[in-house]
């Protein structure tokens, strides 16, 4: 069983930073070494720590797939919310543009196995950690291509004053991008774990570990073309006219 904690668990952090104009948009990617760490539990008293076993799991296997980001950028406009009206709140609307983004990934796989597990149920969880080190190789990419769609943009927000408000935007673009590079990794990786498990039953059938992977990695796949294709090019494939 993998067990995977995005963003709400704490795992993206953002760090929002001022800076004067650039003169070319940039994105850096730092990404950091694959951590493995491997615990025993004892089935009668699991520690607190260890995420919930599933109601046909025996294991589980952990992924924290991290994120964080510096975003520099520049205040583009500003408008100070003045009203004569008791009562009114002050305060200030501040437009930034985003020059660029300094990102920073990393993965972090806990294995869960019971003391005397069987061999055969160490290398599904096994399986596990491949998956998760299968879907970082591509995590590079994933935080790339995730940042550019931020670069260059511009965000409003509102706050009491002015550096306020656009920090407040700016830390709401990061937060999105960090959900966006977690979708495209650790909720790839939860997707996949979820058919891997379904093939070998949480290990209990017998089926070669890597055959399992590629099966999971496909049958994802074609799940998510499936997903994609438009509602209006299924409907048009099913009339009878």
């Amino acid at each position: 069983m993998a067990w995977a904690r995005c963003a709400g668990g704490l795992v993206a952090a953002v760090v929002v930073l001022a800076a004067p104009a650039m003169s070319r948009a940039a994105v850096t990617v730092e990404k950091g070494n694959v951590v493995v760490v491997r615990k025993t539990f004892d089935r009668r008293n699991p520690p607190k720590e260890m995420p919930p076993l599933g109601p046909r799991a025996d294991a589980v296997t952990h992924f924290r797939f991290g994120c964080s980001c510096n975003a520099n950028y520049e205040i583009v406009s500003r408008r100070r919310d003045v009203s004569r009206r008791r009562g009114s709140e002050g305060g200030c609307t501040a437009t930034a543009r985003i020059n660029d983004m300094d990102v920073r990934i990393d993965l972090e796989i806990t294995i869960w196995v019971p003391r005397g597990a069987r061999q055969k149920l160490v290398d599904h969880e096994e399986g596990h950690r491949v998956i998760g080190e299968r879907i970082y190789e591509t995590a590079e990419r994933a935080a790339r291509d995730a940042a550019r769609k931020w670069v260059g943009r511009t965000v409003t927000g509102r706050a009491e004053n002015c550096p306020e408000a656009a920090d407040t935007a700016v830390r709401d673009a990061n937060h999105q991008f960090c959900q966006d590079y977690l979708e495209a990794t650790s909720g790839w990786s939860s997707r996949v774990g979820d058919r891997y498990d379904e093939i070998t039953d949480h290990g209990r059938r017998d089926v070669v570990v890597k055959d399992a992977i590629a099966q999971a990695f496909d049958r994802d796949a074609g799940e998510q073309r499936v997903a994609r294709k438009p509602a209006a090019e299924g409907n048009a494939a099913g009339r009878g006219e």
